[in-house]
């Protein structure tokens, strides 16, 4: 009886001293918890001071950074958590990443109806201009700036021996009768000697003479033209 007696004693004495170390840990903490913050702020605020009971936290005010989180842009505190950089004319948000707190530089010359008929689109940080594509000019309009076909056939003549044609934006060169375009420059054309290429006096006493876009025919030496427009004998 006294072996029970014994066990009995042993394992209410364990219990008790259980019991001691849970009540002495809760006074512990109880002691301590003005130093202790169970619960972490969020991300947006900031421990401000330890109290008696618990840790009490602020929310942060990213728009009064200094430097200021959105440079230039002027910024929009969310009730929560987060700010917004508010883009202003010319700048957007991310499109790949839709991120409010990053303004990044639109391109206006995406979009192909930004300018005008003949401009060229040219994108600038936070803007864009147009000017006219070659061989047009700009002009005033009531409506604004435009692009006008600029006529390249105006004094002075761009061609040589050529008449010259403008055309929307450009200009071409049609070769006056008898000359032919330089192979290396469009702009000129060359005489065409008849005589080498084609021989084109048939009587056998003529003599074949070029000029500058034509040519003529001669009688040769101790010959003359008759009434009939051949070369006889003198």
């Amino acid at each position: 009886c006294s072996k029970y007696w014994y066990i009995f004693g042993f394992l209410t004495l364990i219990i008790l001293v259980a019991i001691a170390v849970i009540i002495g840990v809760l006074i512990f903490r109880s002691k301590h918890k003005a130093r202790e913050c169970y619960l972490p702020c969020d991300p947006s605020d900031r421990l401000v001071q330890l109290n008696s009971t618990y840790c009490e936290c602020q929310l942060i005010n990213e728009c009064e950074f200094d430097p200021p989180v959105c440079g230039l842009f002027s910024c929009t505190k969310f009730n929560g958590i987060g700010y917004e950089c508010n883009c202003t004319t010319g700048f957007q948000h991310p499109s790949t990443t839709h991120d409010l707190t990053v303004c990044e530089d639109t391109n206006e010359c995406e979009n192909l109806n930004t300018c005008g008929e003949h401009q060229l689109c040219h994108n600038t940080i936070g803007n864009y201009t147009c000017s006219c594509e070659n061989g047009f000019e700009t002009i005033t309009t009531p409506d604004g700036i435009a692009c006008q076909d600029q006529d390249e056939c105006t004094v002075p003549n761009p061609c040589s021996n050529a008449r010259c044609i403008n055309t929307s934006g450009s200009f071409k060169c049609v070769c006056n009768s008898g000359f032919e375009p330089e192979v290396s420059n469009p702009l000129h054309c060359d005489d065409i000697d008849e005589c080498l290429r084609f021989n084109p006096c048939t009587d056998h006493n003529e003599i074949c003479e070029n000029t500058a876009g034509s040519f003529l025919c001669g009688c040769a030496q101790g010959y003359r033209r008759n009434e009939h427009g051949n070369c006889t004998s003198i």
